[in-house]
């Protein structure tokens, strides 16, 4: 079993071939200070993202971008005058750290008797909030493929599982890509009114089921392939958009 990560060797040992890879650039810093909020926050910028999480008594920040010289803590909190405010006088609380997340998929997740699992197997962007769940799903039904003897059950189970959290990342990155189309599927949102939880303090806290629909009716009437819906995962999302 190989579940050493996106740079897997027991990938490359056994041959088996990407069939698509997207990379976006990611840095991280922590900050002691009190959370402002309860929320998983996701502040969408022009050509940034920054993810803001509360983490005890203080709070971790990731900025996200296709560009690695834009995936920068001075140039996006320029961009977040609201975040950057909240921020003034904060102790960092850790050393800045750097990764890459991507969108994966490969030709296949087994071969003879050896199966991928997790980022290994092809992964999702971090945007979908989705990875150690899809994971733990993929283990699981490793699990029952290596039982009844048949790791071809598993490349079945392993495809229909990444499946809605490839088309949640590909439709978010769509949208990145869009900001006029974003801004008006956020602007939706807000429509929905207290169904949706929304607040006025530059962001706005949309509850799950609501947001699907209110998400799908739009981006039908967009003109966007009914089966690229909203599937977000968190049970809420606030998002402050510019």
């Amino acid at each position: 079993m190989g579940a050493d990560g996106q740079a897997s060797r027991v990938r490359h040992w056994t041959g088996i071939e990407t069939k698509t890879v997207t990379h976006r650039h990611a840095i991280r810093r922590h900050y002691r200070i009190k959370p402002w909020s309860s929320y998983v926050e996701v502040h969408w910028g022009t050509r940034v993202q920054a993810y803001v999480t509360p983490v005890g008594g203080e709070v971790c920040i990731v900025i996200l971008s296709v560009t690695p010289e834009y995936a920068s803590f001075d140039k996006t909190l320029c961009e977040f005058p609201d975040l950057k405010e909240k921020l003034s006088g904060a102790e960092l609380n850790s050393r800045e750290r750097g990764a890459v997340t991507c969108m994966r998929t490969l030709r296949n997740v087994q071969r003879r008797n050896v199966a991928l699992v997790g980022d290994a197997s092809g992964g999702v962007d971090a945007i979908t909030g989705d990875g150690i769940r899809l994971a733990l799903r993929q283990a699981f039904a490793l699990v029952e493929a290596m039982a009844a003897d048949d790791l071809e059950q598993y490349e079945q189970k392993h495809r229909e599982l990444a499946k809605g959290a490839t088309r949640m990342g590909n439709l978010m990155l769509w949208l990145d890509r869009n900001p006029r189309l974003r801004r008006r599927v956020i602007r939706s949102f807000a429509h929905v009114g207290n169904a949706c939880g929304t607040r006025n303090s530059g962001g706005s806290v949309f509850d799950r089921s609501a947001t699907r629909l209110a998400a799908a009716d739009y981006l039908r009437k967009a003109g966007v392939q009914s089966e690229l819906h909203l599937e977000l995962r968190y049970s809420f999302l606030a998002v402050q958009f510019r």
